[in-house]
């Protein structure tokens, strides 16, 4: 076998490294994080192992597609959106590719610590997936396993696309492909349709896969998440029908949803698109956080002395009757007096941002009960 063709390490790998904590593994091999020898505290890169012993079907279509993932990874490697990319190496046995470490892992491991994620979080993250998907289809490639654990945090702000395993780049003078591939959750349905009605299909495939993706943040669970067996999730996806989604999102958010779960591919809006609709949502929905939680901490200052104030007249108006209520009276006056201040200081942008208050109130809400739990402020 000629290893060299496969061999390309960037000159920034260290030189002596060894294999640390095993990050994570699957049908593909295992991911271990690098360690650098001379400097064992940097934790910047890891290195995904696929056992060429133990790989099915085939040694030599595991090759294949090692080598394809190389050549996009390559082609891809500058991006931001893009994991970065190290280089690769190979032997008889182990076919190794070296990327940037994604301290948080992978997105659906991140909202699984959360439950889900609040709206604002998904559209910005929706907006970043896409992002990246615009860069692969100016590229001619299909990324055609958009998912979750595809995607990777490098903190709470940034994210990246990885596993490009089955991507393909289409040529030019190429309609489409007829490959069914991808996972069957997040599958378009012009993929999951049996191979006798299947047409072929292109970029739009991805468009369907994060709509996909933005619902399994909202929910905290995989699209579909009622139907236990695959075929039946097939059958479904086959058929057009999108996974159902909360109706308490926003219209824009569900407007975005809409158009990516077009079941008809052509009129299916592209990457781009849909990117400047969602650029526009989130600016409509800008505030200034730094100047809204000045005027949250002002006030709540004066929900304090409110609480204070107001406990004792109750009391005082209780005592006769001995009702034993300043507890049950500290915690009900607390509550109303920070909802009533959350909306007092939304209320300007009530109306041009329901979606971005109605996060900030939930937030709210948890700082509430989190209160009564722990106790009112004295």
């Amino acid at each position: 076998m000629d290893n060299n063709k496969d061999c390309y390490l960037s000159d920034t790998l260290p030189k002596d490294w060894e294999r640390g904590k095993l990050l994570g593994w699957g049908h593909f091999g295992k991911v271990y994080l690098l360690i650098d020898t001379a400097k064992p505290d940097d934790e910047l890169y890891v290195v995904k192992d696929i056992l060429l012993s133990q790989v099915i079907p085939s040694k030599e279509n595991t090759l294949r597609e090692f080598r394809r993932e190389t050549e996009i990874l390559l082609i891809l490697k500058e991006h931001v959106r893009i994991v970065p990319f190290f280089g690769t190496a190979i032997t008889d046995t182990v076919a190794s590719l070296f990327f940037g470490y994604m301290k948080l892992g992978s997105l659906c491991e991140y909202y699984a610590d959360k439950g889900h994620l609040d709206e604002v979080q998904c559209i910005a993250y929706a907006k970043q997936i896409l992002e990246g998907l615009c860069y692969l289809h100016k590229r001619r490639i299909i990324h055609r396993d958009i998912k979750g654990a595809n995607i990777l945090l490098e903190n709470e702000e940034h994210l990246r696309l990885t596993d490009f395993g089955i991507s393909k780049i289409v040529e030019q003078t190429t309609v489409g492909i007829t490959l069914e591939v991808g996972t069957a959750r997040w599958m378009a349905p012009e993929v999951c349709n049996p191979p006798t009605q299947n047409k072929d299909y292109d970029f739009k495939a991805d468009i369907w896969s994060v709509g996909c993706t933005i619902v399994e943040m909202i929910t905290g669970s995989v699209p579909y998440g009622n139907i236990e067996r695959e075929h039946a999730v097939m059958i479904k996806v086959g058929s057009g029908e999108p996974p159902t989604w909360p109706n308490t999102i926003s219209q824009e958010l569900n407007d975005i949803l809409d158009e990516m779960f077009t079941a008809n591919p052509k009129k299916r809006k592209p990457a781009e698109q849909l990117l400047i609709k969602l650029n526009t949502i989130m600016e409509l929905t800008h505030v200034d956080t730094k100047d809204l939680l000045m005027r949250t901490k002002l006030n709540l200052r004066a929900v304090k002395r409110n609480v204070l104030g107001t406990k004792q007249k109750i009391c005082q108006i209780s005592a006769p009757y001995r009702i034993k209520t300043a507890v049950h009276v500290n915690e009900h006056i607390f509550i109303y007096s920070v909802l009533s201040l959350v909306i007092s200081t939304l209320a300007s942008d009530w109306t041009s941002h329901p979606h971005l208050a109605f996060s900030i109130l939930q937030v709210s809400m948890l700082f509430v009960l989190n209160k009564v739990k722990n106790g009112i402020p004295k």
